[in-house]
């Protein structure tokens, strides 16, 4: 069930005394009693009771007799309309979001305030077209033509409309309207000529407005939209006069001059203390209460026309002016020229200029500044004027939180440890030239240096935005970083030698990188043997024994090595050649081919300075700990270790030593008799081809994988490397 006011009126007093009481016989027979009566004569709610008035002193008093309804106050007392103004909270500055809430506290349904209102309808396009945020405070232009707006507020309370346009039986009655168009808004007014026997009377009944697109349109081109507006309360013309055309008819049209045009008032937009005593608006021209025959006419004839003639116009619009520093790829360079030419200026102008060829300190310096003045200018145009205006930097821009343009007035003003450039930076764009070639002349000073470095001095007196990106870009295209951070194009990876796709005893190939044959008291050829005969003695002698070639040391370390390896290899082969031991050097400039001691001497070298770092050890004390490093390294898994604990334990190199981890968690005695000698030995031999059997599935197949050097080499980059 839907419940409304009810709306009515008579001519008289009598017919509506007895509308009220058919309409409530009607209504009370269902159970619906009206309530809240209201009437702008006494006599009317005579017979109504007063608990069914809106209040019981209706129409007693002035105060009393005001009723609200479609949103505006009904004076009864004077049987007039008017309006309360919203409340208006004056503050410093505004931002859109409160700009947009209180225009809509505006409510005109009928659009009688539409001069009124047309204002803030331009004013909030206007804001829409800065391209602020919502909650952005408005810039200072715009804040004072906001405050002068709401300072009109109150006058909106003074105006008064009357209910009664003269209306009544057997008088003649005409609508007219109104049309009319600006350069920021069209509207249209209607009002009705009510002409009785002895006066005539005009009243204002209704407006609308709307504001002209943010797209430019000619003023007629507006007019016609406006005319829209009036007959009807997507080519162009065409379908706007053919709306006309249907909604009315060609010869109730006439032209009629701004003056006396009301509908000129709700396209420009008016103070509230104009529109309340202004005749044209709520009263319309005079001359509409003369007779019909003494109205303006048009002062010519108006010819048919046909379809709209466009004008073509061509229009040269000329390039933006070319960066000058784009010439230039130094910025020593740059500066030096720009000097030279400011000389020519100079001398032109009968000035004084140094005598001298090279260019002084301070011809530099002031050249420097007055590029940096032209970068400005060129890449932060609209920044620039806003700062010339004195307005605020709109907040789409890169540079809006350092509130200036030439220098930067950060959050490091009040700082005394900092000097004048490094608390206010010059600004400069990312993608200006002079920015390109300060990075890359900073760079080169630097010893080409890395970013930090550069990003460090560039802002001991500069601010570019987004400086990391643009030193980044830099050195990744300077060609010495480029070819000192070039890696050198790799092979493939290789297929294994047979020596480690074999199984065999352990040790019987070695590869020495410096693995830790024992403690020695010097670096002895001698002691080195001895060292090495000790590991024989407990591992075997080897078949093949491995090493990096001595002639990839440098300097004097390429001598001694040479000299050690060669006395050394010459002394164990001739003690050792029964047991047919070979010695053998890898290839200069491939270590990848000794990689797996490599990595060992790695590990164990973690470990070594872990234990090394806080204590000093005696040769015994060292002995023991070489011993227990050993033991680490040859207890890690060389197969991947499973998650379910059912699963036989890692593959370790202990076990093809011991037939374990080297350690491990002591196991319980076994009491239980032991079988025939020849029993355990078979099963010995069993456990030991099972690690082998292992070793292959487990260990060896994982070597198929190349987990590097997966493709064959090629050009990389710009740079390429060949030997």
């Amino acid at each position: 069930m839907y419940v409304d006011d009810v709306l009515a009126g008579t001519h008289t007093r009598e017919e509506a005394i007895r509308t009220i009481a058919e309409v409530c016989a009607a209504l009370n027979s269902a159970g619906f009693p009206l309530r809240k009566w209201t009437s702008n004569h006494k006599s009317v709610l005579k017979d109504i009771p007063k608990d069914h008035l809106l209040r019981e002193d209706f129409l007693k008093l002035e105060d009393s007799s005001t009723a609200k309804t479609l949103g505006i106050r009904w004076q009864a007392h004077d049987d007039e309309f008017f309006f309360m103004p919203p409340e208006v909270a004056h503050q410093d500055s505004y931002t859109k979001r409160e700009v947009l809430s209180q225009i809509a506290k505006l409510f005109d349904p009928a659009g009688w305030l539409a001069p009124f209102v047309i204002r803030a309808k331009i004013f909030m396009q206007e804001i829409w077209l800065r391209t602020l945020e919502w909650d952005e405070h408005l810039p200072t232009d715009l804040s004072l033509q906001w405050k002068e707006y709401l300072q009109s507020y109150p006058a909106l309370g003074k105006i008064r409309i009357p209910r009664w346009v003269q209306f009544q039986t057997r008088v003649k009655l005409q609508y007219h309207g109104f049309c009319d168009a600006s350069e920021r808004a069209y509207g249209a007014a209607i009002c009705v000529r009510v002409e009785t026997a002895n006066k005539v009377s005009t009243h204002l009944l209704t407006a609308k407005t709307k504001v002209a697109p943010v797209k430019s349109l000619s003023v007629p081109r507006l007019e016609l939209c406006g005319a829209v507006l009036l007959a009807e309360w997507t080519t162009f013309v065409a379908n706007r006069v053919a709306k006309i055309v249907q909604a009315s008819d060609a010869k109730n049209w006439s032209h009629v001059r701004s003056e006396h045009n009301p509908a000129d008032l709700a396209s420009r937009g008016v103070l509230p203390q104009e529109l309340m005593r202004n005749p044209l608006w709520w009263h319309e021209p005079e001359w509409l209460h003369l007779p019909s025959d003494q109205w303006p006419t048009s002062p010519s004839p108006i010819s048919e026309t046909l379809l709209e003639q466009r004008m073509m116009c061509n229009v040269a619009k000329l390039p933006p002016t070319p960066d000058f520093l784009n010439k230039f790829s130094e910025f020593g360079k740059a500066l030096r020229t720009s000097a030279y030419v400011l000389r020519f200026i100079d001398r032109s102008r009968k000035l004084a200029v140094p005598s001298s060829i090279v260019v002084q300190a301070d011809e530099l310096s002031r050249i420097q500044e007055r590029l940096i003045v032209m970068a400005q200018r060129h890449t932060f145009p609209q920044q620039y004027q806003c700062l010339q205006s004195k307005q605020q930097v709109p907040s789409s821009s890169s540079i809006r939180n350092l509130k200036g343009i030439l220098r930067a007035c950060g959050r490091l003003r009040a700082s005394h440890s900092l000097r004048y450039d490094e608390s206010h930076p010059i600004i400069l764009s990312y993608s200006s030239s002079f920015a390109r070639l300060l990075v890359r002349f900073t760079h080169r000073i630097s010893l080409h240096g890395g970013n930090q470095v550069v990003m460090r001095l560039i802002r001991s007196r500069f601010w570019i935005p987004k400086l990391k990106v643009l030193v980044k870009s830099t050195i990744n295209s300077c060609k010495v970083c480029v070819i000192y951070r070039k890696r050198l194009q790799a092979q493939m990876m290789g297929d294994l030698p047979k020596e480690r796709a074999s199984y065999s005893r352990p040790f019987t190939h070695t590869g020495h990188e410096g693995d830790p044959l024992g403690a020695t008291s010097d670096l002895t050829t001698e002691k080195f043997l001895a060292a090495f005969s000790r590991f024989i003695a407990r591992r075997g002698c080897p078949h093949q024994m491995y090493s990096d070639n001595g002639k990839t040391f440098v300097g004097a370390d390429k001598m001694i090595s040479n000299d050690f390896l060669e006395a050394t290899r010459d002394c164990i082969i001739a003690q050792h050649a029964h047991k047919s031991l070979s010695w053998h050097f890898n290839p200069p400039g491939a270590p990848h081919m000794g990689g797996l001691w490599e990595a060992g001497v790695k590990s164990f070298k973690a470990l070594f300075y872990k234990a090394t770092s806080t204590s000093k050890y005696t040769f015994e004390e060292l002995s023991t700990l070489l011993a227990k490093i050993e033991a680490c390294l040859n207890s890690r898994p060389i197969s991947p270790m499973s998650e379910d604990p059912s699963d036989l334990l890692a593959l370790t190199p202990g076990h093809f030593l011991i037939g374990g981890p080297l350690i491990s968690v002591l196991e319980p005695p076994i009491n239980q008799p032991a079988t025939s000698i020849l029993n355990r030995w078979q099963r010995l031999k069993a456990l030991h081809q099972q690690f082998c059997f292992r070793w292959k599935d487990e260990y060896l197949k994982e070597l198929h994988k190349r987990t590097k050097w997966q493709s064959l080499p090629g050009t990389f980059g710009s740079v390429t490397w060949s030997s």
